[in-house]
């Protein structure tokens, strides 16, 4: 017995040590390719900005993403009367959940108000991007960031109104990477939904990491180095993302929503906003992995032990 309490107790001081994380400060990307840099496709570029080639093919360092006017479609469920406390909704912005409300690309309408003519769209070019990599400028070292290649957002988050707000319960979210002088692109990073909190319009939402390009998005982790968000995950680790976005107002108003019958044939009420926001990226102690698989090892040692 005492031989399982003293397993137990390595396991769970193990296991709290490996689900601390600390705030990153600082990024990189690294495109893995000089054919991206501004100074190789735009030569002139240079000398407009004064910025010269470099032979690297990593970003300056930066702290967050940036995006703004970011399209945000919310689409309410009307089947049970009036919205309000207690109606469910989902946020999206894929094109699959556009065809499915009849918005291919638009559809226009008068709003529950009975007055105010409402335009719904898809999203346009630029109304997915994220918009920069902050703080750096156009004279930082970007490498060709929004001339060469671009960062897109995809989404579907499910939640419920309450009486603060929106509350979110489940969703993904995407970063991907495109290619504006190819047609590569990939995943770059892709989580799920672990939280959410609001205070008036202000919104955060939190994500678990689920996916990362290999060997792109590089995170100073604390007390360390800049280390492979896809080496924490390949190595048990829990990076995470926190986006800070604002959704104003909180409760959707008559005058914004217009009813529509899905091609499921549900009665919803569908909202569009736009949003500004950033997001970071979270990484646990490097020591933290290492430290939990000493703690896997030692709680089997002790019941092998034991036996």
């Amino acid at each position: 017995m005492k031989t399982n309490k003293l397993a137990l107790s390595i396991f769970a001081a193990t296991a709290m040590a490996a689900s601390s994380a600390a705030l990153a400060t600082d990024m990189y990307i690294d495109l893995g390719s000089n054919v991206y840099d501004d100074t190789v496709i735009l030569p002139n570029l240079s000398q407009l900005t004064g910025v010269a080639f470099d032979a690297d093919t990593t970003t300056s360092t930066f702290t967050e993403f940036g995006f703004s006017q970011l399209l945000a479609t919310s689409v309410y469920d009307a089947t049970m009367g009036p919205i309000g406390i207690g109606t469910t909704f989902y946020d999206t912005n894929k094109t699959s959940d556009f065809a499915d409300l009849g918005i291919t690309p638009s559809i226009s309408g008068i709003a529950l108000d009975g007055s105010t003519n409402v335009t719904l769209t898809q999203p346009t070019v630029g109304q997915v991007d994220v918009d920069n990599l902050s703080p750096l400028t156009d004279t930082d070292d970007v490498e060709g960031f929004g001339n060469t290649w671009k960062l897109t957002t995809e989404y579907f988050l499910d939640g419920i109104i309450t009486a603060f707000g929106p509350q979110y319960t489940s969703g993904t979210f995407t970063i991907n990477f495109e290619s504006l002088i190819s047609p590569a692109t990939f995943v770059a990073l892709a989580g799920t939904l672990s939280g959410s909190a609001i205070a008036g319009p202000n919104l955060d939402l939190m994500f678990d990491i689920t996916a990362a390009a290999d060997d792109f998005l590089f995170v100073k982790a604390p007390g360390s180095g800049f280390v492979d968000v896809h080496d924490i995950l390949a190595n048990g680790g829990s990076p995470s993302i926190k986006l800070d976005t604002n959704v104003n107002p909180p409760f959707p108003q008559d005058q914004q929503l217009l009813a529509i019958t899905d091609v499921n044939g549900n009665d919803v009420a569908v909202r569009q906003t736009t949003l500004d926001g950033t997001f970071i990226v979270d990484v646990p102690e490097p020591s933290s992995i290492a430290i939990f698989g000493a703690g896997l090892l030692a709680l089997a040692g002790l019941r092998r032990k034991a036996k």
